[in-house]
This record gives structure tokens, sequence and C-alpha cells, in this order.
């Protein structure tokens, strides 16, 4: 890539192909030039056209994003400048929470559960889902949107050699599970 000298004034201000050459302008003023890209010649792969389809779909999301003043004004703490709000849906569209840590505390009859987990933007929801040996579901949401660490508390008594299914939401419906077997850690 070649900038071009501001006291050309052939080639100063040009933008578009011309052979082999694509000339562009760019915000500051400037002119460069480039070879034309090369043709690979391989086509589009599944993981291409996975990655395409989801910035494509994270693109409609960030659309959606700047027509809603209130989602706009939550995707704003996440830029600096006028569009970011728009750079910062279109990140969090893409990426899925991650739950990082869950730790176990005993506390009597209670097995209190402490789970980290974490964005690039913020876990809008935890849920966890508490499954008996019998077969019975109880499930729980932990909403907070200011903290990345939520506590839940199981009754072990009732859980003993049940499974319990953490759930990490954020705010475009990505998730995270994480599943444990109590049986492993009650013995």
């Amino acid at each position: 890539m070649a900038i071009i000298d501001p006291k050309n004034l052939l080639l100063q201000g040009m933008s578009g192909k011309i052979g082999n050459l694509v000339f562009k302008q760019m915000p500051n003023g400037k002119t460069h030039v480039s070879a034309v890209p090369r043709n690979t010649g391989k086509g589009n792969t599944e993981a291409r056209h996975a990655t395409r389809t989801t910035f494509r779909a994270g693109v409609l999301y960030a659309q959606e994003v700047l027509k809603d003043e209130g989602a706009r004004a939550y995707y704003k703490r996440y830029g600096r400048k006028h569009r970011y709000e728009y750079h910062a849906a279109i990140s969090d569209y893409k990426q899925a929470p991650e739950i990082k840590e869950v730790s176990f505390i005993n506390k009597g009859n209670d097995l209190e559960l402490r789970i980290v987990a974490v964005d690039d933007t913020r876990v809008c929801a935890v849920r966890c889902e508490y499954e008996t040996p019998g077969g019975r579901k109880v499930v729980r949401a932990i909403e907070d949107e200011l903290k990345d660490s939520w506590n839940a508390k199981i009754p072990v008594a009732a859980l003993c050699g049940g499974r319990v299914r953490i759930v990490a939401v954020d705010r475009p419906g990505n998730e995270d599970e994480y599943v444990i077997e109590l049986s492993n850690y009650l013995g």
C-alpha cells in the first residue's frame, strides 16, 4: 500500500480501480493506493459462512438497538464516540457470556453456589435449574445487572444425587450453560 503525495494533482483525490490498482480516499484527506485483492479461489467454507451469517444477524440486532433509546443508552456506556454503541451491540451479539467459576459453600442444610459469569458488556441474568433424582425440576432466576457474581441456595436433602444446570444470559439472548452432577460433590 502506498500513500499518494498531496502535491500529485493527477492522482490526489482519486477513488476506485484502474487496472490492478485500487485507490481509496481516506477520511483524513489522503489517498491510499494498493493492489487489487487476489481471489484465493477457495470459495466459502462452512466456518466462513457461519461467521458471515452471525455477523449479518449482529448487524440487524445493532440496527434495532439504534432505533430503541433504552437499548442505545445501555450500549452507549461501552462506546466512546458517536456511533460506538452500534459496534458495542454487534460485539455483544457475537459473543456469548461465559461462566468462569462455580464454587460450593456448605451452609448446614443448604448448599450455596457462588456463580461468576462475565461478558464483553454485561450478564443480564443467571438461571439455576435444580433437578432431583426423581426428575422434579425447580427453576430459579437470579437477575441483577450490577454485578458479575451470583449466589443461589440448594436444599441438600432434596437434591442428593440430583443435578444443577446454570445458564448465564446477556442482553441479545446469548447463553452459556454449566451442568453439575451433585452426586460427584456430595458423595
